[in-house]
């Protein structure tokens, strides 16, 4: 239609790949434009350079993994197949390859599946990110001409061939997508159990006189008995930090968290401290990978390096990712079975919706990555097998957009191993010992609210 309206426009029709285009595109453009013919080309039926209209206009096939034809396009108009197979370079390079011309107006358009939440295409979309200049429009099988006849108001035999033979053999997450038009969790999940919509709640932790409360939207209040921490460290990529509330049934709820980019390890210190003092955090268990930033947290929180026994941050341990004998969980195994609901119905581990103790740090909105841990865990996944391996079962976790994830593991597995049961008060001195009888406790180990032994 933009052909025929504007005489002499140029359109460029693209694909990340060559052979793709040649196979689908072409293909289909054959298909429609046989029925009207207004169009004069040159070269074999293959490697079509243009079709001309007899207005002057012209489409133009192209590739995108040919930068140096993209340039000499010189399009008013491009539409891309399939965006989500190329790299965000190739989109934005398009973008400054656009030429005015004979029509009004310039304009990219494109057609994609829903894919993975984080797909640089869906960030793009202005109704995700308010500084996208993407905007999206949804399409649905009704909507193709191929598959719908719209006068009979049903599926034609194509589309019947489609529903039955296609969409009835989908994995729940592509059903999602294909479906359903959903962008959401990415393949092969590390944690597939995990559902936002039963993990991350609408809630909020209360103080009243006799201690600390969760209240969650439409259940009953439960108590806190204890707290702990973990902590990811982190610079270029994000350090995170958690603070979960245990129940008395061994059930955990991230109550606060912090995800942030370029914070100093005295920022992370101080609010550790924070949180510890005004909630009693019993231990923080940190990325053993900086001794010295553990040292800090404790020194922030007034204990000594020689007290090592009385450490609130302790290193966490090696996470086993490998079964050691046959029926051993591993460390993933244990956060998996966190999130399955227990005999109760309710998951061992959730979060809540305003977990969050700043605002979603800009750095990551930027580089349109996670900014916090629940929209990690959606795209945490394992590395793909081999090429020359394909039936290998990977049983590690790509090292990508994994800092709330690792965090978690390092708390969630040293609460499974305590079988969730709070810390025991232990005197500094074994009573009725010279130490105790002198009161050395108080004067080198002052109360603060949730200090106790190391264990």
């Amino acid at each position: 239609m933009i052909a025929e309206m504007y005489p002499g426009v140029r359109i460029a029709i693209a694909r990340a790949h060559k052979a793709r285009l040649v196979e689908s595109v072409m293909n289909s453009m054959r298909k429609v434009l046989a029925h009207h013919k207004p169009y004069l080309f040159r070269g074999s039926d293959r490697s079509r350079e243009a079709y001309e209209y007899k207005n002057g206009s012209k489409i133009i096939p192209t590739a995108l993994d040919d930068p140096e034809r993209q340039k000499s396009v010189e399009a008013e108009v491009w539409y891309i197949n399939e965006v989500g197979e190329c790299q965000e370079d190739n989109y934005t390079m398009v973008l400054r390859a656009m030429r005015s011309g004979v029509c009004p107006w310039r304009v990219l358009l494109s057609d994609v599946n829903p894919g993975p939440r984080f797909s640089w295409v869906n960030q793009r979309c202005k109704d995700i990110n308010p500084e996208g200049r993407m905007y999206r429009l949804k399409s649905w099988i009704q909507d193709n001409p191929y598959f719908w006849d719209s006068t009979r108001a049903c599926l034609t035999a194509e589309g019947e061939d489609y529903v039955g033979s296609k969409l009835s053999n989908l994995s729940p997450i592509q059903h999602r997508r294909l479906v359903k038009g959903e962008w959401c969790s990415e393949e092969g999940l590390v944690w597939e159990n995990y559902d936002d919509s039963v993990h991350l709640v609408d809630g909020e932790l209360i103080k009243r006189e006799d201690g600390w409360w969760v209240e969650v939207k439409g259940e009953d209040p439960w108590r806190v008995k204890w707290f702990f921490g973990d902590v990811d460290w982190g610079w270029e990529n994000p350090g995170a930090m958690h603070v979960w509330a245990v129940d008395g049934d061994g059930r955990v709820m991230c109550v606060r968290e912090w995800y942030h980019t370029h914070k100093l390890i005295d920022w992370w210190a101080d609010e550790a401290s924070k949180a510890q003092q005004e909630l009693g955090v019993v231990r923080y268990i940190c990325d053993a990978s900086s001794p010295g930033n553990i040292r800090m947290f404790n020194k922030r929180m007034g204990i000594a390096e020689e007290r090592k026994g009385a450490w609130v941050a302790i290193p966490a341990e090696v996470m086993h990712r490998k079964a050691a004998k046959a029926g051993e969980l591993t460390t993933l195994d244990q956060v998996r079975w966190g999130f399955e609901t227990d005999g109760t119905g309710v998951p061992r581990i959730r979060f809540l919706r305003n977990a969050l103790q700043h605002e979603p740090d800009p750095e990551l909105r930027k580089r349109r990555r996670p900014t916090c841990t629940t929209e990690e865990v959606v795209a945490y996944v394992f590395e793909e097998p081999p090429a020359t391996r394909p039936e290998f079962i990977q049983e590690t976790p790509r090292k990508l957009n994994d800092h709330g994830c690792n965090a978690m593991e390092y708390g969630y597995t040293w609460a499974y191993k305590r079988n969730f049961a709070p810390l025991e008060e232990e005197p500094m001195f074994p009573p009725g010992s010279f130490g105790d009888l002198m009161g050395h406790a108080e004067i080198l180990n002052p109360p603060t609210k949730g200090r106790q032994r190391f264990a």
